[in-house]
């Protein structure tokens, strides 16, 4: 292991390292992210991960117009709906019913009751309501260092807010809390999970990228069109590779339309509705408002301006 990977190693798992840097936190938040205005900061980074300048007066592309979204599609209300507590509410007023929901276990704003004595006896999955990424798998609660987890759990509830990573605003003003929900694995011999993230523009389903974890452990990643039929041609978009093999329509495919368009119907310009299969049951995961923040790569560059061509923004040029 590097030295830099071992300090890094070593400040996560110290507690007293945490406190002792937090006078240089506060100066590194201040001068790399609260100083800098959103517009600058957007088109730093957009330039940082796709090599050219953004040129606001001529949008084009997919990855093009998610950046003009963030500085101008800013309703209130779209913060709950990036909640994944709040959004809860969201997904069964719009669906009338919970049946949609990942079973609750626990949540609480306090790091210090991330205890085994409030998880459940089943494997569970913990994480942020607030950012992405911050999951951990539980499979046997006896079996996981809790003061490593509470102090992983301490640093995510007081860190700066999501916000900030990539300026993308419905993040800018949920209240940071941990929740606890049921560890959804299918019984199935062919795949432990599988994932639909609907992409939608103007309330229409455009593209299905289709996410799953086969039994074997490999991952494999699969753009549908709106009908569940193959993309034409090979895409890849971040670090997923498109992986080319015989797609069958889901059985529930009827289903999960009617999940993914009630939940879009209420946003101008695009979401992203995640849903899960397992076992024929279908689960809400999650709403997004900018894929990979409009900053992971998409190739073949043709694709990512075929995508822009879904997205009508008021600013487009005829």
């Amino acid at each position: 292991m590097k030295l830099i990977e071992k300090v890094k190693v070593f400040y996560r798992r110290n507690e007293f390292t945490y406190i002792l840097c937090y006078p240089l936190r506060i100066a590194y938040n201040l001068f790399f992210f609260y100083l800098i205005p959103d517009k600058i900061a957007i088109e730093r980074k957009f330039y940082k991960c796709q090599g050219y300048k953004l040129n606001w007066n001529n949008l084009k592309t997919y990855s093009e117009k998610m950046q003009w979204l963030k500085l101008n599609n800013r309703k209130s209300w779209y913060s709950d709906c990036v909640d994944k507590l709040k959004v809860r509410e969201y997904v069964t007023r719009k669906l009338g019913t919970d049946k949609y929901l990942i079973p609750l276990f626990f949540e609480t704003t306090d790091w210090r009751e991330v205890k085994p004595e409030n998880m459940p006896d089943e494997p569970f999955v913990i994480k942020c309501n607030h950012d992405n990424a911050s999951y951990t798998i539980v499979k046997d609660k006896n079996d996981v260092d809790w003061k490593q987890l509470k102090l992983y759990y301490k640093r995510r509830l007081n860190g700066r807010s999501f916000f900030w990573c990539n300026r993308e605003w419905p993040y800018k003003k949920v209240k940071p809390r941990v929740m606890v929900e049921k560890f959804l694995v299918s019984s199935g011999r062919d795949y432990k999970l599988q994932e639909f993230k609907f992409h939608c523009f103007h309330g229409k389903i455009k593209v299905i990228a289709f996410y799953e974890i086969g039994i074997d452990g490999v991952e494999r990643y699969r753009h549908l069109n709106a009908d569940y039929t193959m993309l034409s041609e090979n895409c890849s978009f971040g670090s997923y590779n498109e992986v080319k093999k015989e797609f069958d329509k889901p059985i529930v495919a009827d289903e999960m339309n009617m999940i993914a368009l009630k939940l879009a119907k209420d946003f101008e310009f695009y979401i992203r509705v995640d849903i899960y299969h397992v076992d024929g049951k279908l689960f809400v995961g999650e709403l997004t408002f900018f894929d990979g923040a409009g900053y992971d790569v998409i190739r073949p560059y043709d694709w990512n301006l075929e995508l822009g061509s879904y997205l009508h923004l008021p600013i487009d040029k005829n």
